[in-house]
């Protein structure tokens, strides 16, 4: 495939291997026209406010006590969640591809227990994840912790309704 107008002749395997080798930078599909691209996806703090966020509804909505693992599993509506972020719906959705949280319908969301360890700094999870048509492809091997994901001026114990 030397040029554009080589596309109109190749095979749908050829179109594939095309369509992967260029995925990275973004490319047409010669099959379907489709814009194709893989986006790397950073853990961020507004991702990380949300799961927080989400952890503090489950103890509001079941009583629990900070840091008691029986909150995993518990399903809270993204609207019962109060988020520092504006995007709470897409955030949880994508905490699913860290393995942070799991959906359980449309807008339903818990926490899962890799979700509480990361939260309370006891493990590091990948600092990217790669995305082609909102699926996970690949995962980066660079990880990151909690503290270093929040911004300077987020304070955690306001979201978490902790104060002196």
């Amino acid at each position: 495939m030397e040029s554009r107008d080589d596309m109109d002749t190749i095979t749908v395997a050829e179109a594939r291997e095309f369509v992967k080798d260029h995925a990275d930078r973004g490319v047409e599909c010669p099959c379907c026209n489709q814009y194709v691209k893989v986006y790397r996806r950073k853990l961020h703090s507004q991702m990380a406010a949300f799961l927080a966020s989400l952890y503090g509804a489950i103890i509001r909505n079941f009583d629990e006590a900070f840091g008691d693992t029986t909150v995993i599993g518990r399903v809270v509506d993204v609207r019962d969640v109060r988020s520092a972020g504006e995007k709470a719906s897409t955030d949880a959705s994508y905490l699913t591809n860290w393995g942070l949280v799991q959906k359980h319908g449309r807008g339903q969301y818990s926490i899962t227990r890799k979700g509480v360890e990361f939260l309370n700094g006891d493990i590091r999870v990948t600092k990217y994840v790669y995305m082609l048509c909102n699926q996970r492809t690949a995962i980066s091997e660079e990880t990151i912790g909690i503290d270093e994901v929040w911004d300077e001026d987020f304070d955690f114990d306001e979201l978490m309704g902790r104060h002196d």
